[in-house]
């Protein structure tokens, strides 16, 4: 065990100024220290813990970051803690870390169309052949031997030996591209001289890129070993050639990853963007940057390695960690529910995920509680659903969940749930609104719309409750019925005028009937549309039931939003309903049109009587729609007083 300590190889790829970096070191001692009082102890060689710390940075520790003051800061902080807690005579200097915190875009291994290292063909692309394998057998030995020499001469004489080879690698490539770019350059060039000046310069803005690329090249290679310079990319088996060489991998990549999200990258770092979208395979939709971090560090692992990041949660639900879980279901082994006190300036919940190369058939969940670990559960991975959505894992009422999935249909199985309105149509929609009288509907000319705000359990809050739509406030909103379907010949305008119901966007999952069609639903919402009236009832009595919204709230908890959630149509379609009879089916259908009967009087909203036997109607619904699922009378509790 000691002997795998003292040659593990571990590695931050966004290691800023060596935090993590320190801890481990301190981690690796603290155990070899540990191995040094055990009964076995006269099997390994006795250091002192100044000898542990000196070798364990010279073999074990290597960081990546595209800051070169951040890279200076680490070295200076892994000095620091080898000597700072001891008396020596002669405090030696820092050992030579050149090579082990290293500056360089961790995520590109290609720069202006030189791809290193990727297994394809490509401009300037440079593979091994016997000669390099050579240079590169030596430039393993040089490294190796730098870290201990401390006569700055022989130093800079041995780093000049290093850089040449890596020069003869990447000066190669580089150049190649750039004598291609500068060749195709002279060419269109040439061709743009025979035209007039506007045409000239029309000409020559389509390879106005090519051009930059050279220039780019030509910067690069200027600034390639000056150490206060960010370097755009970085060759992972080339400046660690060491570790594989010799392990093919690390044996643990851990991080804290940078929190940039898909809008400030889009609008800031587009372009690098869009090369990190392609050369990674987890990045799909709108993927933060720590979702190209993830593959990365989960590609430089060898065959026995560990990852572990502290990221925010949201690539456990969210679609854009679609890809990144489906491509690591099989080697997550736990993921531990930080929170967001872990960091002081910390705006997101944060979780910490560790993944094995090889396949875990368990996951491990567990949360941090008053700084202890405290276990969860374990879950076996058999049970969960693609796209294996995690973050349900956390749910105390995990058991309850896994029952009610067990049903064999879906919702979608009796109607399939839909957006009401496109963004487009929601804006759109805004100039034909109208602001009727009291009393002045007329079906013939007019359709009523409602949003979020004014669907209430069974009933539309039009004409009792004001609709905010846009910033603009109505009480009795309408849209002409002629100009409203010409404008909108599409499926909004369609869907419109159809039998449905229409559900809240927002917080509750409340739904209303709208059986005549004379109701267009709003911005924010979602609706079924049926021409079978009476199944649309039965629908409409699971949706208002509690366990629906038990059901969604437990089952996608990063859906959360002002303590409510944000409803979708793929949470509404994936709800598991069972197979009912049509004599059950029949009996909930009439409870419905009792409701249905007293919310549509006119004294409804304040008469109280008539609000009480609403609610007696809705338990007998939540009843039967509990037996449905054959719940417990302990598992309806749950869900009550959840909900």
């Amino acid at each position: 065990m000691d002997d795998l300590l003292k040659n593990i190889k571990v590695c931050d790829p966004a290691c800023g100024s060596g935090a993590f970096l320190v801890g481990m070191l301190n981690m690796i001692v603290n155990l070899r220290l540990y191995l040094q009082t055990t009964p076995d102890r006269e099997l390994i060689q006795q250091k002192t813990e100044y000898e542990l710390k000196k070798e364990t940075i010279q073999n074990c520790i290597y960081g990546v970051d595209i800051d070169p003051g951040a890279i200076e800061i680490a070295k200076l902080r892994l000095w620091l803690s080898l000597i700072v807690d001891y008396e020596l005579e002669d405090i030696e200097p820092l050992p030579n870390l050149d090579y082990r915190l290293m500056c360089g875009n961790s995520l590109l291994e290609e720069f202006e169309g030189v791809k290193f290292y990727n297994g394809e063909e490509s401009a300037g692309q440079f593979n091994f052949d016997t000669e390099k394998e050579e240079k590169i057998a030596n430039l393993r030995k040089r490294v190796k031997k730098y870290f201990d020499i401390h006569d700055d001469n022989k130093k800079q004489a041995e780093r000049k030996e290093i850089n040449s080879v890596k020069d003869w690698l990447v000066r190669s490539a580089l150049e190649k591209r750039r004598e291609d770019l500068a060749n195709q350059r002279k060419v269109e060039e040439e061709k743009a001289n025979l035209l007039n000046k506007k045409s000239r310069e029309k000409y020559l803005s389509k390879w106005s890129d090519k051009f930059l690329a050279e220039a780019n090249i030509e910067k690069v290679l200027n600034d390639l070993h000056n150490p206060k310079k960010e370097k755009p990319f970085f060759i992972w088996k080339l400046e660690f050639v060491d570790v594989f060489e010799d392990k093919q991998g690390f044996d643990v990549v851990i991080a804290n990853p940078p929190y940039i999200d898909s809008e400030s990258m889009v609008k800031n770092y587009e372009n690098i963007r869009e090369i990190i979208q392609k050369s990674f395979n987890w990045t799909r939709g709108n993927w933060d940057i720590y979702i190209a971090f993830f593959e990365l560090g989960f590609n430089e692992l060898n065959q026995n390695g560990t990852l572990a990041f502290i990221t925010p949660d949201k690539w456990i639900s969210k679609p854009f960690g679609d890809e990144l879980r489906k491509g690591t279901i099989d080697n997550i082994f736990t993921i531990l529910r930080a929170g967001r006190k872990v960091f002081e300036t910390a705006k997101v919940d944060s979780i910490i995920s560790l993944f094995a190369k090889r396949r875990h058939e368990r996951l491990q969940i567990e949360d941090f509680v008053e700084r202890k670990v405290v276990p969860i559960r374990q879950v076996n991975k058999n049970f969960l659903s693609s796209p294996f959505a995690l973050d349900h894992l956390f749910s105390k009422n995990l058991d309850l969940l896994t029952k009610i999935s067990k049903s064999k249909c879906k919702l979608s199985d009796f109607g399939k749930c839909e957006n009401a309105c496109s963004t487009s149509d929601a804006y759109k929609i805004d100039s034909f609104v109208l602001d009727l009288k009291e009393n002045h509907f007329d079906s013939e000319r007019y359709l009523k719309i409602i949003n979020t705000g004014t669907i209430g359990k069974y009933q539309s809050k039009w004409g009792q409750r004001e609709m905010t739509y846009l910033k603009n406030k109505y009480l009795s909103p309408v849209v002409d019925k002629k100009e409203f379907l010409k404008a909108f010949n599409n499926s909004y305008g369609n869907k419109s005028i159809l039998p449905k119901i229409i559900i809240k966007g927002l917080n509750l999952l409340d739904g209303c009937l709208d059986d005549k069609g004379f109701i267009v639903p709003g911005k924010t919402t979602l609706i079924i549309t049926d021409s079978d009236t009476n199944n649309l009832k039965f629908l409409l009595a699971v949706i208002n039931s509690k366990l629906p919204l038990f059901y969604i709230k437990e089952r996608y908890p990063a859906s959360s939003y002002n303590q409510g959630t944000t409803f979708t149509k793929e949470m509404i379609n994936n709800l598991p309903v069972p197979k009912i009879d049509d004599g059950n089916k029949k009996s909930i259908v009439l409870i419905i049109d009792k409701i249905l009967a007293i919310t549509k009087l006119e004294d409804y909203p304040e008469n109280i009587e008539k609000q009480d036997k609403v609610k007696e109607y809705e338990r007998q619904i939540d009843k039967m729609v509990y037996k449905l699922y054959d719940l417990t009378p302990e598992e309806t509790k749950i869900i009550e007083e959840s909900t």
